[in-house]
């Protein structure tokens, strides 16, 4: 797995070399088992999918049939993989960290999952074109620091 900061960042200059000259479809591959190995780490992955009724939902992330940590595992993941081993066209830009911020927001726990957010801003900067290890700012970001001030003083 790659450090805190995904591919390329806080490495060596060889390995950040080795990193420009991964495809697209390399990065993201990458980027997806660090999400998988991160939610594992913090025991959001699952053994077994939801029930059959859950993948129905016309709802975006399947907010009202799944956790949003389920609707990553079971649905975005799978068809992200499928899209790259089909060679299909990936989306030109999506953003699915800020729901994710927002799904953890006043969560007592929020703090287990900066890696996972972290991993996920790397994701959307992929799909933006942009080098993920300048968007990994979160630990500096009063927004996180307010969240977690906030969950240990409501202690």
């Amino acid at each position: 797995a790659t450090d805190i900061g995904g591919i390329g960042c806080g490495k060596s200059i060889l390995q950040r070399k080795q990193v420009s000259v991964m495809t697209k479809h390399q990065q993201i591959t990458a980027i997806l088992t660090d999400i998988e190995n991160e939610m594992r780490a913090v025991e959001l992955w699952q053994g077994q999918p939801p029930a059959a009724e859950a993948f129905e939902s016309e709802l975006p992330f399947a907010v009202d049939t799944m956790n949003a940590h389920e609707w990553l595992q079971w649905i975005l993941i799978p068809r992200l993989y499928a899209m790259i081993e089909q060679g299909a066209a990936l989306p030109s830009a999506f953003q699915i960290a800020p729901y994710f911020e927002e799904h953890y927001r006043g969560d007592e726990q929020a703090a287990r999952y900066l890696v996972l957010l972290d991993h996920l801003r790397a994701l959307d900067g992929l799909f933006a074109g942009h080098n993920h290890c300048r968007t990994r700012h979160y630990r500096k970001n009063h927004y996180w620091k307010s969240v977690i001030r906030m969950n240990i003083s409501s202690r």
